[in-house]
């Protein structure tokens, strides 16, 4: 009998943990995008990042997400600032969520988010910063951070 209520405990525990987004996500591609969740009392949120040369029109480095929604295995979010919506859904193993990305103009793009490990993590830069190449004589730029 105890066997059967620990065993039934294990089970919920690791269904509660496969649902817990918390935590860096990443997706590789052009741009690479980092997407990191928390949680306050009931709500998830977050910040997206866009790694690399943006699209024109992508959203901005570090743009916010006042709520995250998961329903079942279902993730959706969207852009507070910038025009961009994600529709996914959490694998079984809580490892990855697989989905689309829509932003204003252009088709739906498939987008797959795939947790991070402390080493796995990539490297956010802190600095708000834009890059620009100035033309300081005929054949000659460089590069500037504004």
């Amino acid at each position: 009998m105890r066997r059967a209520a620990f065993a039934t405990l294990l089970a919920l525990a690791t269904a509660a943990q496969a649902q817990d987004i918390r935590g860096t996500w990443q997706a590789d591609g052009k741009p690479q995008r980092v997407l990191k969740i928390g949680k306050s009392a009931r709500t998830y949120h977050g910040d997206l990042y866009n790694l690399g040369d943006e699209a024109p029109g992508a959203p901005r480095n570090g743009n916010g997400i006042s709520t995250i929604t998961l329903a079942d295995r279902g993730v959706r979010f969207s852009l507070d600032d910038a025009q961009g919506d994600f529709n996914g859904t959490l694998a079984d193993d809580g490892n990855s969520i697989a989905g689309t990305w829509k932003m204003l103009y252009g088709p739906p793009q498939p987008l797959t988010f795939t947790r991070a490990t402390r080493q796995t993590a990539w490297v956010i830069d802190p600095s708000p910063h834009k890059t620009l190449f100035v033309t300081v004589q005929p054949g000659v730029k460089r590069e500037v951070l504004d």
